[in-house]
């Protein structure tokens, strides 16, 4: 067979060899008699590895036996449309391909074979593949229910629409199908610009992502970050537009209340009320937030207690009473001793609550916390269940993160006054004469028994410059001695200073250099009067 397919023509045989598709010569019986370079390639056999074989050695084995019905009726005299089949590589990779078969008979119509082209179809399959794999996505992505997707002509009239969009606006699908876009899914405020930015994405190819709003089929707007694509011929032709529209409404909401927060809890933070801090809380918690219940415990170290620092919404008994913080039962107690929010949609099934409030059906606890450290509870109860969003916990956390901050300002402060008033009293009741002065050499602060010394009040001395303290004739050697201060030298000497009634007093002066952040800032000095210790 293969020297007389050689012999009939050369021309032929070229053609054979240099064909671009796989080429084989089978016998009536199945076995492939000739094969030409491409099929070889194609499949990774050498021509004596595959001459002899049958479909079954290099068809995929599910496909063998429709393979063998084709073949039978070629034999009948049949003709078969092009058909697909998938060959097995030799080192088992598979390959998709498009089949063209038919019977060749001698000039008396006597079957001597049968020739079949095989073209490889990977290339064809793999971008049939991504393209259903793209329409899937595009699908998954249209009907997503995170955003509103709209199919739009080119008159800008409403070819599709997801389900997300037609819940949002209250409209069933066939109201809207054909539909202007504009005139009945964009509120009166936003219709110029919405068409503004269609006329764009056609004319320039591109256009700027639009916050707009949106109107519902019962009036009620919404705002939406609009974004339009549009899917063009290869010669740039509109055929349509997508438009994604993202419902940024909650977005805005939170944002505005975030910002009310911020600026009510700035006056919060700067207060160093302790009462005004809780009422501001409080009254963010109920006119921004919007929580109809609220309540701060703070943590009673001394005690290990729980007490109520203010409330609204509550029964006026509540407030008086008192929570051990190692209690197994009590939200807020909870939230206390572990520093964690905690949620429970439903009181009634929660073992961890306590009633105190009657009615109530959900509740949501934050901690008061610095760092680890938890200074109390922001509490809020309801009597709906499961009465608290996402976006209420994002702001009770904001408000008590805000509220703790305030409140260790307050504290630290009442710390630092506390300190200030026992210090100065210390300072002030103290036997030695203490004078500061500047770096400029003024006086900012005297005690008690300076002021003795010197026969004035402070106010007659702060202020001043230290060398209208000592004699005059004096100055230049106590002069010496300060101009070693701003080294970091500790001087001790004596010199007198004059009493307001003229009487000069000895003293011996021990003067320390003060510095902060590593300048100089002034000199503290302390002066012991020893006209006294002479007289004893």
């Amino acid at each position: 067979m293969k020297g007389r397919f050689s012999a009939e023509n050369r021309q032929c045989r070229a053609l054979f060899e240099l064909a671009s598709d796989a080429v084989f010569i089978s016998s009536l019986e199945g076995e492939y008699l000739e094969v030409n370079e491409r099929a070889l390639e194609m499949l990774g056999y050498k021509i004596h590895e595959l001459v002899g074989k049958s479909c079954k050695d290099i068809v995929l084995s599910c496909e063998c036996p429709d393979e063998l019905q084709k073949r039978e009726v070629l034999l009948a005299g049949g003709n078969l449309p092009v058909y697909q089949r998938t060959f097995v590589r030799k080192d088992g990779g598979e390959i998709p391909a498009e089949v063209t078969a038919a019977l060749v008979c001698d000039e008396e119509g006597n079957p001597l074979y049968i020739h079949s082209i095989v073209r490889d179809i990977s290339e064809r399959k793999n971008t049939e593949l991504a393209l259903e794999e793209s329409q899937r996505k595009f699908r998954l992505f249209f009907e997503s229910d995170s955003v509103y997707s709209y199919l739009i002509s080119p008159e800008g009239h409403v070819l599709d629409i997801n389900l997300s969009a037609l819940i949002t606006l209250g409209f069933k699908k066939e109201e809207l199908i054909g539909a202007s876009l504009i005139e009945t899914v964009y509120s009166p405020s936003s219709r110029k610009k919405a068409g503004e930015l269609f006329k764009r994405r056609k004319e320039a190819g591109k256009a700027k992502n639009e916050e707009l709003n949106i109107i519902t089929k019962n009036g009620d707007e919404r705002t939406v970050f609009s974004r339009v694509d549009s899917v063009t011929t290869s010669n740039g032709e509109v055929l349509s537009f997508i438009l994604i529209q993202r419902d940024i409404t909650e977005k805005k909401r939170i944002e505005e209340k975030l910002f009310t927060i911020c600026k009510l809890s700035n006056k919060m933070t700067l207060s160093l009320d302790f009462d005004e801090i809780i009422s501001t809380a409080l009254y963010i918690a109920r006119r921004v937030i919007e929580l109809r219940t609220a309540g701060i415990t703070l943590i009673d170290e001394e005690k290990n207690e729980l007490y109520i620092a203010g409330s609204y919404n509550v029964d006026r008994r509540v407030d008086d009473l008192r929570f051990p913080l190692k209690s197994e039962v009590g939200i807020t107690a909870h939230v206390a001793r572990t520093g964690e929010p905690y949620y429970s949609p439903d009181v009634s099934r929660d073992t961890l609550y306590l009633k105190v409030t009657p009615n109530i059906r959900s509740e949501l606890a934050v901690p008061l916390k610095i760092g680890t450290r938890v200074l109390g509870v922001f509490d809020a109860e309801s009597t709906e269940p499961d009465a608290f969003s996402d976006s209420d916990f994002l702001l009770l956390s904001i408000l008590a993160s805000q509220t703790a901050g305030a409140l260790q300002n307050y504290s630290l402060f009442k710390e630092v006054s506390d300190l200030k008033d026992f210090n100065e009293s210390i300072v002030k009741n103290i036997e030695e004469g203490i004078l500061i002065e500047d770096s400029r050499g003024f006086v900012t602060f005297v005690n008690k028994a300076f002021e003795d010394m010197m026969g004035r009040v402070s106010e007659e001395i702060v202020g001043k410059h230290w060398k209208e303290l000592p004699p005059k004739e004096l100055v230049p050697r106590i002069e010496d001695e300060i101009e070693r201060a701003p080294k970091g030298i500790k001087r001790r000497y004596e010199s007198e200073i004059v009493r307001k009634d003229g009487e000069r007093t000895l003293v011996a002066i021990t003067a320390i250099p003060l510095f902060d952040d590593g300048g100089f800032r002034g000199v503290l000095s302390f002066f012991k009067d020893l006209g006294k210790r002479n007289e004893s």
